[in-house]
């Protein structure tokens, strides 16, 4: 469980989150929301604590005091853009998920490099096992990064636009994933930041939405996503349409 105080944080002088309120629970996806800015990409920084903030907990312990082995075997952040400067293959990307548990230095055994090679082919990209990481394409670096994300072992998963640069089959076939990691055990959790508000509604179990640095809403689906809660926050107007049995969003 991750669970912020009160949390503010800052880049130098400009300050991003301002004495935020939020936790998420074992057995929960929360969907992340709001515009461009306003915070959402620090919020799940905080969170795992590679941006330091007073007031962070992970499982009741501060998230600041936890050795960073502790921490990356309890929780996994997948940024925006993930980049590497050597010409690592992607199996051998995948397989330093790993190194929470075996440590940085030591040997894969060939249990390893086979769960790897099995969570590359669940992602669609096993025959990218031998390419350069540095070689393929946006959408297919980020399934190679979700399945290292799988290789971790992680129960907390902590996703920053996982789905930006997939085609629609693959974004669902992602955000099934996440699904399925948090739904196969209770203390399995999910925080995933969209900007398809099609999707957070078709996934999330609960909503935030982030706006000037503060969480401005935080729910149920049908509690937050909601016209003039929308309208408001994009300052353009959205509105819900029912659609076979579900609600889609539009702009008008």
């Amino acid at each position: 469980m991750i669970e912020l105080k009160h949390v503010s944080a800052s880049y130098g002088e400009t300050k991003v989150l301002d004495a935020v309120d939020w936790r998420l629970d074992g057995g929960e996806l929360c969907v992340v929301v709001g515009p461009n800015g306003a915070g959402k990409s620090t919020l799940l920084k905080v969170a795992c604590g590679l941006l330091p903030a007073s007031g962070a907990l992970l499982d009741g312990e501060s998230v600041a005091s936890l050795a960073p082995k502790t921490r990356a075997q309890k929780v996994t952040l997948v940024h925006q853009q993930t980049e590497s400067v050597f010409d690592y293959t992607c199996l051998d990307f995948v397989l330093m998920g790993a190194h929470a548990r075996s440590g940085r230095f030591s040997f894969d055994s060939d249990a390893d490099v086979a769960k790897a090679e099995e969570h590359l082919g669940t992602m669609g990209v096993g025959h990218l096992a031998a390419r350069p990481f540095t070689s393929i394409s946006g959408g297919e670096s980020q399934r190679v990064v979700l399945a290292r994300t799988l290789m971790t072992q992680a129960p907390c998963w902590l996703l920053d636009e996982p789905t930006a640069s997939l085609d629609p089959k693959h974004q669902i076939a992602s955000l099934d994933l996440v699904r399925r990691h948090v739904d196969a055990d209770p203390s399995h959790c999910a925080a995933v930041i969209l900007h398809d508000l099609n999707l957070a509604a078709r996934y999330a179990d609960r909503v935030t939405i982030v706006h000037d640095g503060k969480v401005a809403h935080d729910g149920p689906v049908a509690d937050v996503l909601t016209s003039d809660t929308l309208s408001q926050i994009y300052d353009v107007e959205i509105v819900p349409v029912p659609y076979d049995g579900g609600t889609l969003f539009v702009t008008k």
